[in-house]
């Protein structure tokens, strides 16, 4: 008879979920584990820290460790910092029966480090987002500068899927939606052919502005992996993946997309400050800052190097950004109504004047 010392036969369970949809599930155990009809297996998971936690709603760091195999972890993906912001879920069960959970988190992957063909990521909770100083109606800090980011709904509350520049493969009416899926009656998909697409909801109407990636379809139906923050009810939206690259100018610098598939272009450098993210090529996952737009022949400038070389044909989702400055939110976005910065603070060069004579 075999006896389990209690203690010990507890492992942890990741399901690591990258930005560009590249899924991994390993476990700190020796050997694969099947758990809610997946596999876990002990190749790239070394080891994970203990978790840290703090009083209150402040959230501490923990550590997972393991080794690149070269074949599920490549080194070109650590070189490419793939795994940044990738999702994580973890799970704690007991291996000998792993449907006893003990606990489940999600955290996120905030940093990698590698180390000859080891690597160690940072992960941690959403907690940590609570930690972020906001100024305005969320109290905080002030600062002349707006801390929330543009198009958010809770915060920025602005739809900015009109300057969302998505080279739409179909283009649809929503009929029904629910947390997790959006309809479209009579669509007529075949089976999962959306998959890796972007789905951005758009025309004003209730549930417009939102950007989900699509995981998979039936003949009329979308199914996304985030949930949605307001229901689409009756509304517009688009399924692509952006624009494609038509020259490359400066290679991982400067990039000139296709003139016929960009719609609805606004003056040159609207989008600077906005985000170049690619969907297709070596790139997929990635994004970069814009730091200047030429209508003329639709070339961007990118603000730091993509990780990889960029190939004509390679797409990218561009989007509108914001300098977070009082005068773009009244002119270029007319919601000043929503402005999380205060215009009025003195800087610290105002603050070290001396006081005028009189």
């Amino acid at each position: 008879m075999i006896r389990y010392v209690r203690g010990r036969r507890r492992c942890t369970l990741l399901e690591i979920r990258r930005v560009d949809g590249e899924v991994y599930r390993c476990t700190d155990h020796d050997r694969t584990l099947t758990f809610e009809g997946e596999q876990y297996r002990p190749i790239i998971l070394g080891e994970m820290s203990a978790e840290r936690r703090e009083g209150g709603l402040r959230s501490g760091n923990q550590e997972a460790s393991g080794t690149i195999d070269g074949e599920t972890v490549t080194f070109a993906a650590m070189e490419g910092n793939k795994f940044l912001g990738a999702e994580v879920r973890q799970i704690v069960c007991e291996w000998p029966t792993p449907w006893v959970v003990t606990a489940r988190h999600r955290k996120w992957i905030r940093k990698v480090v590698r180390t000859g063909s080891t690597w160690t990521a940072t992960l941690e909770g959403r907690t940590l987002q609570l930690q972020q100083p906001k100024a305005g109606r969320f109290g905080g800090t002030f600062q002349p500068k707006c801390p929330y980011r543009l198009g958010d709904r809770l915060t920025c509350k602005k739809d900015i899927s009109e300057w969302t520049l998505m080279a739409a493969d179909h283009v649809g009416t929503s009929t029904a939606s629910n947390y997790l899926a959006l309809q479209e009656t009579g669509a007529g998909w075949t089976p999962d052919e959306w998959e890796g697409f972007t789905v951005l909801t758009y025309g004003g109407g209730t549930g417009s502005g939102q950007e989900r990636v699509i995981v998979g379809n039936t003949t009329d139906t979308l199914a996304i992996y985030d949930p949605w923050e307001t229901l689409p009810v009756a509304c517009d939206f688009k399924i692509g993946l952006g624009p494609s690259v038509l020259t490359v100018e400066r290679q991982k610098f400067e990039v000139a997309f296709d003139p016929s598939e960009f719609t609805g272009i606004h003056p040159d450098d609207f989008s600077r400050d906005g985000t170049v993210a690619w969907t297709t090529g070596a790139n997929a996952g990635s994004q970069q800052a814009i730091a200047s737009f030429r209508v003329s022949d639709r070339r961007i400038v990118l603000l730091t190097p993509t990780p990889y070389v960029i190939e004509a044909g390679d797409r990218a989702i561009v989007r509108v950004g914001c300098d977070g400055l009082i005068g773009a939110c009244k002119d270029k976005f007319a919601n000043v109504l929503n402005f999380g910065g205060d215009p009025f603070s003195p800087s610290p060069q105002n603050l070290m004047e001396p006081p005028d004579e009189g």
